[in-house]
Parts: structure tokens; C-alpha cells; sequence
């Protein structure tokens, strides 16, 4: 009975995992998109074609996969956005601070 409840306690661990990458990677996903309504225009046609592609890869794996593809995929769409990111951060922190005087800040 004891060796029954440890066998399904690491099934328990691994369905939750699962759940957890798919939920993260459903997040990921709805953050890109709206990432790239708000500030597409940062990126040039090869970044943005880089972004999608690994986007649907993501998209595609999370339904079915098991956790170690859908995370291969999840680091790869955080790799793909992470100087759209960057870019986006410089955007925000310029606009913040345009109007006003270094002193101000201090």
C-alpha cells in the first residue's frame, strides 16, 4: 500500500508539472501577442518572423506534448523575445522620463 502511494505520487508530481509548463506557456503566448499589438513596430521582418515561428511551435506543442518539449519550446520563444523585450523596456523607460529634468529624478 505504502509503495502504491509513492507510485502515485510521482504521477500526481508529474501531471501537475505538466499542467504548470502548459499554463505558463499559455501565459507566455498571450503576452507575446499583446507585446506585439502594442510595440511591433520595434522589430524588423526577421525578428518578427522568428517570433511567430517560435510562438506556433509553442502553440503546437502545448495540447499533447510532454513537459520537456513544451519547456524546449517555451526557452525558445523566450529566447526569440528577449531583445524585443529589451527594446520594449528602452521604449517605456524613454517615455517615462521624456519631460523631464535629470534633477527631478534625483
Amino acid at each position: 500500500m505504502l509503495q502504491e502511494s509513492f507510485q502515485n505520487a510521482e504521477g500526481d508530481m508529474e501531471t501537475r508539472a505538466l499542467t504548470e509548463i502548459r499554463v505558463e506557456g499559455e501565459q507566455l503566448l498571450a503576452a507575446t501577442a499583446a507585446a506585439l499589438a502594442q510595440d511591433a513596430d520595434l522589430l524588423n521582418g526577421e525578428e518578427r518572423a522568428a517570433i511567430d515561428r517560435a510562438g506556433a511551435e509553442l502553440a503546437a506543442q502545448l495540447p499533447g506534448s510532454g513537459r520537456r518539449q513544451i519547456k524546449q519550446a517555451f526557452d525558445a520563444l523566450g529566447a526569440a523575445t528577449a531583445e524585443f523585450a529589451a527594446r520594449r523596456m528602452d521604449r517605456g523607460v524613454q517615455t517615462a522620463l521624456t519631460g523631464h529634468h535629470i534633477r527631478e529624478l534625483a
